[in-house]
């Protein structure tokens, strides 16, 4: 990636401004991954992704090699999902895209045993909120 360090400084600055505006403070852990996947995806065109979140989420549990990573990304396009208000049906549930990524970060750490993803799973709602709060 071409500008990481700017994407960084600047993911940085749009998160914490999003948690003063939201009132809500994330851990140091849970703030630095939210500031580092937005710098990840800073520069990416295929947001939203045109394949269903069901079938990233199957095709992850597939994949043997990386599981808890492939999960968590998954987990990372429902968060955007869910924080941003990207493809809001009624169908399946309101809650769709919480609840699958609630999950993927959940099953990311069953696989993988990172922390992060255990928090992250916790804090899915509160992550939401802050990255909801990023405005252009």
């Amino acid at each position: 990636m071409k500008y990481w360090q700017e994407y960084i400084r600047s993911s940085y600055e749009l998160v914490l401004e999003a948690e003063g505006k939201s009132q809500t403070y994330l851990s140091d852990d849970i703030e630095s991954y939210l500031v580092r996947l937005m710098a990840k995806w800073f520069d990416r065109a295929d947001i939203p992704p045109d394949t269903p979140v069901a079938i990233l989420m199957m095709t992850a549990m597939q994949t043997p090699r990386e599981r808890d990573r492939h999960l968590a990304e998954v987990a990372d396009i429902c968060l955007f999902y869910d924080s941003f208000k990207i493809k809001q049906q009624r169908w399946p549930t309101t809650n769709y895209y919480k609840d699958m990524g609630t999950t993927a970060y959940g099953m990311a750490y069953v696989a993988g045993r990172n922390d992060v993803y255990s928090q992250l799973e916790s804090n899915f709602t509160l992550c939401s909120r802050v990255l909801g709060n990023i405005k252009p």
